[in-house]
């Protein structure tokens, strides 16, 4: 029995990943997208945050940081979708960690049912949806 819900449980990271993976690679930049990777690379390169110095700088470096080992010059030397899709895959790579953790926490204090229920709902759950990439 206990097999089934792990089952289930991968099949909602699945199609979540599915999902998110898809939506990360049609839908276009937002227009605040572009000043958070630069943000990102000049926190890793010169050290400075001084475009938006008012939200905290840990997850701009942590996705701009596929763009830093690979060779990323600018957003303009293609498809922007293309070129920061492994910016938007570290977030969907947290994203499922968020997912792993809630189901794991939940399953601990309560039971495997409610667990499978609260990550299904935190996956589809259009704001975490819409953000997760």
């Amino acid at each position: 029995m206990k097999s089934i819900y792990f089952i289930m449980f991968l099949i909602i990271i699945g199609f979540f990943v599915f999902l998110s993976i898809g939506s990360a690679w049609r839908e276009s930049l937002t227009y605040d997208e572009i000043v958070y990777v630069e943000e990102g690379l000049n926190a890793w390169r010169a050290q400075t945050f001084s475009l938006d110095p008012h939200n905290p700088p840990l997850i701009r470096e942590l996705a701009v940081l596929p763009l830093i080992l690979t060779s990323y010059v600018s957003i303009h030397q293609g498809s922007p979708n293309i070129v920061l899709f492994p910016a938007r895959a570290v977030i969907i790579v947290f994203s499922v960690m968020l997912l792993v953790l809630v189901y794991f926490w939940t399953r601990r204090y309560f039971d495997e049912t409610i667990a499978l229920v609260a990550t299904f709902f935190l996956a589809f759950e259009p704001h975490f949806f819409a953000h997760s990439h």
